[in-house]
Formats: structure tokens, sequence, C-alpha cells
């Protein structure tokens, strides 16, 4: 006969943690939030629900089986003078606590689950503002600048966002050869505009516009 002995380690609970947002953040009205959970147990976890609630009321709920646990939320509209509070709650179990403990409260042997029933949960809370207009600056080239016709204007604008843009269109007026528009989607936002032989002595005139991500 041959014994051997091992010795049995007690499952520990799960751990989680909210990546992003980071707690008490200021988010934008009306768009979609990207909320990254990070979780890890010792043997495995069995699922993963992320709760949103504003003004008491659930606004998302949403339970994932298997990583990686990105969620996107909607973000309710900006009210002003109300709640403009929400909450996020993000809860794991797992697969002890999944198999051991009842919706009574009792494990298969009819004792009182673990008192944690090994969940482990997090909560933060967030900042809904008002959505703002973007901000946006033609940098270059300057105002009153001069250029030989038939070379390449760089014109770079400047654009800043609470939560994203769509394009910045660039309109190019007086040009001899009639008015041009030009569309960028991507930071940086620059363009090139060939001045046409025969411009000497006409001015142009830029104008740049930004479209908010919607």
């Amino acid at each position: 006969e041959r014994e051997l002995s091992y010795p049995i380690r007690v499952d520990q609970r799960p751990t989680v943690d909210i990546a992003s947002p980071a707690d008490g953040l200021r988010v934008v009205e009306a768009t979609p939030l990207q909320v990254n959970v990070r979780a890890f147990d010792d043997v495995g976890l069995d699922s993963l629900r992320l709760v949103a609630t504003h003004r008491g009321q659930e606004i998302y709920n949403v339970l994932l089986r298997q990583g990686p646990y990105a969620f996107t939320v909607p973000l309710p509209a900006f009210e002003q003078g109300g709640d403009n509070a929400v909450s996020l709650s993000v809860k794991a179990i797992d697969t002890y606590g999944a198999m051991s403990c009842t919706e009574a409260g009792l494990d298969r042997y009819g004792a009182a689950c673990d008192p944690d029933n090994h969940h482990a949960e997090e909560t933060i809370t967030l900042a809904v503002i008002r959505d703002e207009a973007p901000v946006i600056t033609i940098a270059k080239p300057l105002a009153g600048s001069q250029i030989m016709e038939g070379e390449r204007l760089y014109v770079q604008v400047n654009v800043t966002d609470d939560y994203a843009l769509q394009q910045v269109e660039l309109q190019v007026a007086g040009l001899v050869d009639g008015e041009k528009a030009l569309v960028d989607t991507s930071f940086p936002y620059e363009f090139l505009v060939e001045v046409p032989y025969g411009q000497a002595g006409k001015d142009l005139l830029l104008s740049a516009r930004a479209t908010e991500k919607r």
C-alpha cells in the first residue's frame, strides 16, 4: 500500500475592480459610456453583473459569463436643478458561490451559506454634465498671412470637445477656380489647399466648422 496526502486550500472569494471610468468622473449627457471591469478568482468566475442606476431606477443591467468584462452604458440627459448622478455597481460571483448557495440562502446540505456567498462588489458614482459645443480655432495660417500663387497653403485647425468629434470641415472662399470644401475625420485636423495661378491680388477667406459625434 501507498498513502499520499494532499493539503486542500480554502477557496477564496473573488476580487473585482472597475478599471474605468474613475469614481467621481464627470461624464457627458446622452453619450455611450465605456465601462471596463477587472475581476479575478483563484478557481474561476461564474458571472459578473453591472447595474447602472439613475434617480433610484435601473437604466442598465447586464450579466456576463466570461471576460473581457466590458460594458456600454447609455447615459441619461442632463436635467437643470435635478439629480444628475449615475451609480455603477458591479458584482462578481465565483464558481463555488454559484454552485453552493441557493436563493433561499442555504447550501446543498441545508446549512447556511458562507457569510459573503463568495461575492465581490464595487460601486462608483459619476456626475452627468451638460453637453457643450466644440471650440474651434484656425491655428495656421495666421490672419493676414501671405502666400505665393501656385503654392500649397497648409491649414491647421485646433478643436476641443467634451465628448468626441465626427468631422472638421474647412471652407475656402475667394478662389478663382471656385469655392472648395475639405473634410477631415481624424486628429490632427490638417488641410492642404492648392492656390491656383491668377490668384494674386484676390484674398482667400478660410472658415472651419466642427461637428460632434452623435
